[in-house]
């Protein structure tokens, strides 16, 4: 018995002798060929990012950011309106001029109400924009421009109010960006404000004798008329 399992142990220990070094043959040779990983301090861009925007949007977009900057606004406020009467509200920008200077040049041109500026962020395309309910609005000039970098940019609003009491004009500007060649217009809020208007009771009332005078003439004035007469007929016989 010993006889016969001698020669087949040794056949197996050679063959696992043998088997273990083409392993480790095998094994060196991987490593030769396999890249050496990427350090985690410069981790790699992932291969199916999305992308929110077309190919050259980007560039496009920081190329037109790069032309922002700040100026300055000034605009008339009316403070009170007659119904039915027409009031212009006149906005001027300059990236130059102060809000001062500004100011003043509205003031010269005699609107109505009071005068208030600020500063904000332009772009060479700027939109403004005047809304509010209960008013006929119309726009005198384009409500979208370019911004000139020497003279002013002026918009104006022809404004009729058609309620009484507390109305709200809405004034905002608003940057335009034409990136991708025009195709992608896209309008960044630079400046929003609310104007506050009050029409008094006095004016609603002119308002309202203006508008019914002939039938408070029927329905007031001749009673008080006829009332008057037979007091004074009433007074004579006595």
């Amino acid at each position: 018995m010993r006889a016969c399992l001698g020669p087949s142990s040794s056949a197996l220990r050679a063959a696992a002798i043998t088997f273990s070094a083409v392993c480790a043959l095998a094994l060196s040779r991987c490593a030769k060929i396999a890249p050496p990983p990427q350090s985690s301090a410069a981790p790699s861009r992932p291969s199916g990012a999305v992308r929110a925007m077309p190919p050259g949007v980007d560039a496009a977009l920081d190329r037109v950011l790069g032309g922002w900057t700040t100026g300055n606004i000034a605009f008339n406020v009316p403070t009170t309106m007659r119904l039915g009467q027409t009031y212009p509200i006149h906005l001027l920008l300059s990236p130059r001029k102060s809000v001062e200077e500004l100011q003043q040049e509205l003031l010269s041109a005699t609107h109505e109400g009071i005068l208030q500026g600020a500063q904000i962020s332009i772009a060479p395309v700027m939109e403004a924009r005047l809304t509010g309910q209960g008013f006929e609005i119309t726009a005198v000039t384009p409500e979208r421009q370019t911004v000139s970098p020497e003279a002013n940019t002026d918009w104006q609003w022809d404004v009729t109010p058609k309620n009484g009491g507390t109305g709200v004009l809405h004034l905002t500007l608003s940057a335009i960006l034409n990136v991708n060649n025009g195709s992608l217009p896209h309008a960044i809020q630079t400046f929003d404000r609310e104007i506050t208007v009050q029409v008094t009771w006095a004016q609603r009332l002119s308002g309202f004798v203006g508008t019914n005078w002939q039938w408070l003439g029927t329905v007031i004035v001749v009673p008080l008329g006829g009332w008057l007469w037979s007091r004074r007929r009433a007074a004579k016989k006595t």
